[in-house]
């Protein structure tokens, strides 16, 4: 009887993690019925915590502010809260919701680069004193440019708080690091004929 029960419970751990990996897979492809389908077989499964992350990724958009704190509440003991609280702030900050971001944001232990740049579109849309300068200081220290940053350094720049001295020491950041298509980018930036030549550019990343 021993050996019976043993081989059930091998036989349904199996399953469980058959049933796992296809969840994983479900979520990859955008598979949203399948891992519906999927997430009720799992709810015992030392991984579920995955599971109900990947559900919630999928309709974050949708989902009720307090729906998303409950399952933030759930999984505070492992690392999907934080990482749930990040792509939480970044469907608010992209649809502007800023009171939802104001709400949540304290809870957040590290801050992804997207949701950094939400945060100075929130502070810039505020007014918040010393906005402008911490754009400045991000723009000229991340070589990395995510699209919601793009807005806050836009705005730094007409004010005038990025400068043009600040626009060609970004240029030489990127290009330290080999980003000559970011380099051609921030050209647009540049006042009058001070521009890049992009043809030299290629050149000479092609031919150091």
């Amino acid at each position: 009887l021993a050996l019976l029960l043993a081989a059930a419970a091998a036989s349904l751990h199996a399953q469980g993690d058959d049933d796992f990996m296809a969840a994983r897979e479900a979520f990859r492809t955008g598979n949203r019925a399948r891992l519906d389908e999927l997430a009720p077989r799992l709810v015992g499964h030392v991984l579920y915590p995955y599971v109900a992350y990947w559900r919630m990724r999928q309709r974050l958009d949708e989902a009720s502010p307090e729906a998303v704190r409950e399952l933030m509440a759930q999984l505070a003991d492992g690392p999907l809260a934080d990482r749930l609280r990040n792509d939480w702030l970044k469907s608010v900050g992209r649809r502007g919701l800023w009171q939802l971001f104001d709400e949540d944001r304290p809870g957040l232990r590290t801050a992804d680069a997207e949701v950094t740049c939400y945060g100075f579109a929130r502070a810039l849309q505020a007014g918040e004193p010393g906005a402008l300068e911490a754009v400045r200081k991000h723009w000229l220290s991340s070589r990395a440019t995510p699209q919601p940053c793009i807005a806050a350094y836009e705005t730094a720049i007409s004010a005038g708080a990025i400068r043009t001295a600040d626009i060609w020491a970004r240029i030489r950041l990127v290009l330290q690091h080999g980003q000559v298509s970011q380099a051609k980018a921030l050209d647009r930036y540049l006042p009058g004929r001070a521009g890049l030549n992009a043809k030299s550019l290629d050149a000479a990343a092609a031919n150091p």
